[in-house]
């Protein structure tokens, strides 16, 4: 019962945190632009993350800082089983474009925010008619040392299970001849998709050694989804659960 009265309040103080954000990135954005807006994105994903620790009793973890390059010019592949990479993906990588379902522009205040962003739109409907728009959309990005944000299996997962990996990652990262950088995870054990309970615990988030180019497809889609989904069955909660662990904020 403790839980769901904790998950209650924490769903009330992250709704009203979200919309105190969305107009902090709007009024950001007239004067910093996209850079206004990330640094916004730094501090919210900060706090979410200490409501999580405070009222939950979620703690969190970030590896693999020395797997990033340098120069901006990459993609990476996250895996997806909860909100929480959403919001928290501004302290995965500096400055990133996201790739993002172009309804979520039509959502009042964020809609804003996603395209003062810079989001790469796209509407899933028209399948392979999309890919030449995310190509331009990267290219413009990576030319500027914004890395690319893409969650290959389109959707959240379920944890302890892969999703259905698409093609699109794949024809990023061939057509503009850039490492691609994986991103393990196990958020989805405790903050469900589509759930109100929040289970305590410990999300760990894992960047994994960079993916260089040169693969064909079939190669790169195996090795891609290999690393991802073993990283993240490593770190599934019955070996990273540790409630008094302190988080690496």
């Amino acid at each position: 019962m403790i839980q769901y009265v904790r998950s209650f309040i924490f769903n009330i103080v992250f709704f009203v945190w979200m919309i105190f954000v969305s107009i902090a990135c709007l009024i950001a954005s007239v004067f910093w632009g996209y850079k206004g807006i990330n640094r916004v994105g730094e501090m919210c994903s900060f706090m979410v993350e200490h409501f999580l620790r405070f009222i939950v009793g979620v703690t969190t973890e970030f590896r693999g800082q020395e797997h990033i390059p340098t120069d901006g010019k990459f993609l990476v592949a996250c895996k997806h089983q909860s909100a929480w990479e959403t919001i928290s993906l501004h302290r995965f990588v500096k400055d990133p474009t996201v790739v993002m379902k172009k309804e979520l522009s039509k959502w009042p205040l964020f809609g804003k925010v996603v395209v003062q962003a810079g989001s790469i739109l796209i509407d899933r409907k028209k399948g392979k008619e999309v890919l030449p728009q995310m190509i331009e959309g990267t290219t413009k990005s990576l030319k500027i040392g914004r890395p690319v944000f893409i969650f290959p299996e389109g959707t959240r997962s379920t944890p302890g299970k892969p999703g259905r990996y698409r093609h699109g990652i794949f024809a990023l990262y061939d057509a503009l001849k850039v490492p691609v950088l994986p991103i393990a995870l196990n958020s989805g054990y405790f903050w469900p998709k589509r759930g109100f309970l929040k289970k305590k615990g410990h999300i760990v988030m894992e960047r994994l050694p960079v993916i260089q180019p040169g693969l064909k497809e079939k190669d790169f889609m195996k090795k891609l989804e290999r690393v991802i989904e073993d990283a993240s069955l490593k770190i599934a909660p019955q070996e990273t659960t540790c409630p008094q662990k302190k988080a690496l904020l």
